[in-house]
């Protein structure tokens, strides 16, 4: 009877929790990349408004109104970007977390792989040590059986 691996259900947590890491490292992967998409956006809507507004001083139509509400305008943008930026940045520190909770997990399964591995060759080097004696003594009362059923030898 081959002898279980004492550390099986820890493994098996180990590897759950290592696929639950890798998952919520994607999913703040994809929530980063969502985030750095809205930062673009918001200064392509800057760079537009600015573009706009230098568009209209070239051609000297200036209207006090319109340039008041652009001004307001890029100062919410300039607002918008600055807590963009805040929370691009939160959310990399998250995921760069856990990415080095994942690592950690995933040396820890594989300090718990090799401990198996290791296991199994023990119950292998000992099953194997079992079955020589066995082997052995089955060859040793063959032979005692061998002997007593020989007839003595008679002497010259």
């Amino acid at each position: 009877m081959t002898k279980q691996f004492r550390l099986h259900q820890v493994l098996d947590h180990t590897r759950l929790k290592e696929d639950a890491q890798a998952v919520e490292l994607a999913g703040l992967d994809a929530e980063r990349r969502r985030s750095e998409s809205t930062l673009h956006q918001l200064r392509e809507q800057e760079a537009a408004q600015l573009a706009a507004l230098v568009a209209s001083t070239r051609t000297g139509a200036l209207d006090p109104a319109t340039t008041e509400a652009s001004r307001h305008y890029l100062a919410r943008l300039e607002t918008s970007i600055e807590k963009q930026l805040e929370l691009c940045a939160a959310v990399t520190a998250r995921m760069e977390a856990s990415r080095a909770e994942l690592l950690a997990v995933a040396r820890e399964k594989r300090l718990l792989e090799r401990l198996e591995e290791r296991h199994d060759e023990d119950v292998g080097a000992t099953a194997a040590r079992r079955e020589r004696v066995e082997a052995d003594e089955l060859s040793g009362q063959r032979h005692q059986r061998m002997q007593r059923q020989r007839p003595p030898r008679e002497v010259a």
